[in-house]
């Protein structure tokens, strides 16, 4: 045998025992205890793709050393993403994620999406929300919710979720082609309008006046970036209301984060979620905000590189977000679904008040608003305590009773549910 083809056997033979490894771990994770099907659903999805690798990987002996090669290549790229996955699933199944969440997240998205997807929601050690996106092959319908590990059991940050789940939407409703070229032709128009700042732009393009349309085209992908974000913030907000702006606000606030071209600011973000859920724009939500909820955002502004840029991106993404928002909350109408109302949300906090789950059937953004507003409530309130390390228990103790009230009434909503399918 010669050198060349002993190395592709030696190879060959590597990746043929990765596979046979990885399947096996699935096999181990698949004995695992689910407390949905659709974490054993996803791996049974991910081994069946596996089975076709090891099969690929069944060659005679003599073949092409590039065809080997691509074989490997292959397989490492698919193996490195399933890794990630499968570490995920795993997590999925720790008692410490709220378990009652599942179904009722499951029900809103697919009824968001318009569509049946599987639903996997698990803690991850990163502090910021995320999902895969609907783009892994072997799961296309699969959404994976990713949580911060320290907050696995807070369920009044699953509205953050809504952003995340906003990114699969923004694909599925086709919003990429339909805002493109308005967002060009806007580009356009604010760089002939803003003279100092397009002046300054195309001087810093390598080719000046001549690189104009390139120019322009840089920065409507900019502005298309924001706008996806943005859409998932409006996305979010629909959802949750309240809870949405709450989560928002406890995550990031108060905000100031460096910030380049390609995202709105925190400060613009919030400046837009309390716009749209207020009663002075057509078609806003009209829900109840506390003052103290956009006071006192960080403004982040962009690098001096970045400036004259941002000036034009920032102008056109603010004349197009009303666009976006009428598009956007007209789509989510169109498929039964309505925003948080707010006299059920004062329905359920007044429940929450007496230390109560709420005995009724109500949607996940009225129960999320309203944990909310009586968690601020209480953070406001004076703590009863005779020194600082009382007042921390009491204050935990109280958080604790209202997390679980928030989860009781969760489990109250999916009973009253599955109650009226059966009936």
């Amino acid at each position: 045998m010669g050198e060349e083809n002993a190395a592709s056997q030696l190879r060959l033979s590597s990746a043929r025992r990765r596979i046979d490894a990885f399947i096996e771990q699935i096999d181990v994770l698949a004995a695992s205890s689910f407390p949905h099907d659709d974490g054993r659903a996803a791996l049974a999805a991910i081994r069946k793709h596996c089975k076709d690798l090891q099969a690929d990987l069944d060659l005679p002996v003599g073949v092409r050393t590039d065809v080997v090669d691509h074989l490997c290549l292959n397989l490492l790229d698919k193996v490195d993403k399933f890794t990630a996955i499968l570490g995920f699933i795993l997590r999925s199944t720790n008692v410490r994620n709220p378990f009652e969440l599942h179904y009722i997240v499951k029900k809103l998205v697919s009824r968001a999406l318009d569509g049946d997807v599987s639903l996997l929601i698990s803690s991850e050690w990163t502090y910021v929300p995320f999902t895969y996106p609907m783009s892994v092959d072997q799961l296309p319908d699969a959404i994976l919710i990713g949580t911060p590990a320290p907050e696995s059991g807070n369920p009044l940050l699953i509205p953050l979720a809504g952003h995340e789940v906003g990114h699969s939407a923004w694909r599925m409703y086709g919003c990429s082609p339909l805002y493109a070229r308005m967002a060009n032709q806007a580009v356009k128009e604010e760089i002939d309008r803003n003279k100092e700042a397009g002046k300054a732009l195309l001087e810093a393009a390598p080719l000046k006046a001549l690189d104009k349309d390139r120019v322009i085209n840089q920065c409507a992908g900019h502005v298309m970036e924001q706008l996806e974000e943005i859409f998932c913030d409006l996305f979010g907000l629909y959802l949750f209301g309240y809870g949405f702006i709450a989560a928002f606000d406890y995550l990031l606030g108060p905000g100031g984060h460096v910030r380049g071209l390609d995202y709105p600011s925190d400060d613009q973000r919030m400046a837009i979620l309390v716009e749209a859920a207020g009663d002075k724009v057509e078609g806003a939500l009209d829900l109840r905000l506390d003052a103290a909820m956009a006071a006192h955002w960080t403004v982040a502004a962009p690098s001096l590189a970045d400036k004259a840029g941002a000036e034009i991106v920032d102008a056109v993404t603010r004349s197009m977000v009303p666009q976006v928002r009428t598009d956007l909350f007209a789509r989510l109408q169109s498929l039964g679904i309505n925003p948080p109302q707010q006299h059920v949300i004062d329905n359920v906090l007044q429940a929450f008040e007496r230390g109560e789950p709420y005995p009724e059937r109500v949607e996940l953004g009225e129960i999320v608003s309203a944990g909310w507003h009586r968690l601020r409530a209480l953070d406001l309130a004076p703590c009863r305590g005779a020194d600082e390390e009382e007042k921390r228990g009491n204050r935990s103790k109280s958080y604790k009773v209202l997390a679980d009230l928030v989860l009781k009434t969760i489990e109250v909503a999916e009973y009253h549910d599955r109650i009226a399918g059966h009936a």
